[in-house]
């Protein structure tokens, strides 16, 4: 029995991390797939090596059309928007992140956020960018900014409104409070004297008023300042109670 089999050799080879890898590969791959964010890798030089389905989508290309594209003929980096230093055609291994225009196949452009990163893959460099839709949040960006404005605008239109009617109502005012005084300066009957004193209270306390109004463009310009200043209580009620003696007294109210 020459031929007979009288050993078997049975070797075992661990593929667990071949498992884990491909797993890892599937999950991976099932994230760019289903992604919301738009995922394209390309080389050193921006070729596109590969585009996710979002990218597809949202650009209106075939795969075969993207793969022959540069990832710089889709987006159009506004250097202005940078926040790293470094330039989005090379960028260092911290990536960069800044917001771009890019430019669908039939020449749509819309605004994307984008987060571009350099990594190593076997002995080639490639570039990982992810790309987010971001022409909702631009317009409505630029809706709250006119919005501002036009607030700011309206304020001072304000502010320059009533300060010019306030300068504009004070003259007669004072004008009034100057011939109550010469008025009062001349032969008057106690009840006249009386009346003519209530009046010049009411008209200083209507240019305290307007003097009030104009404090509101004080408070905005952060000029305002408080005073404590002491008064009598009783003559205070006395002369708020006086201008409404008649009506009063016509309603047969005791004051």
């Amino acid at each position: 029995y020459e031929d007979a089999i009288t050993s078997v050799i049975i070797v075992f080879r661990d593929i667990t991390r071949i498992i884990e890898a491909e797993e890892t590969l599937r999950r991976y791959q099932l994230l760019s797939d289903y992604a919301n964010d738009m995922i394209i890798f390309s080389d050193i030089d921006g070729k596109i090596i590969e585009a996710n389905n979002a990218a597809l989508m949202t650009f209106g290309y075939k795969e075969k059309e993207i793969l022959n594209k540069s990832i710089f003929d889709l987006v159009m980096p506004n250097r202005q928007a940078l926040v790293m230093t470094a330039p989005p055609e090379r960028p260092d291994a911290s990536g960069v992140y800044y917001e771009a225009t890019a430019k669908k196949k039939d020449g749509t452009a819309f605004y994307v956020e984008v987060s571009l990163q350099s990594a190593q893959a076997r002995n080639n460099r490639v570039l990982l960018s992810i790309l987010r839709n971001i022409t909702e949040r631009k317009r409505v960006q630029n809706e709250l900014e006119k919005a501002r404005a036009n607030a700011e605008a309206a304020n001072h239109a304000k502010s320059e409104f009533l300060a010019n009617m306030s300068h504009e109502i004070r003259t007669p005012l004072n004008g009034m409070l100057g011939m109550i005084d010469l008025t009062l300066l001349s032969s008057l009957t106690d009840e006249q004297r009386d009346n003519l004193l209530t009046a010049k209270a009411c008209a200083s306390n209507l240019l305290s008023l307007i003097s009030d109004i104009l404090d509101l463009s004080r408070i905005e310009a952060g000029k305002l300042s408080l005073e404590n200043i002491e008064f009598n209580f009783k003559e205070f009620v006395e002369q708020t109670i006086k201008p409404h003696l008649l009506k009063a007294q016509a309603k047969y109210l005791l004051l």
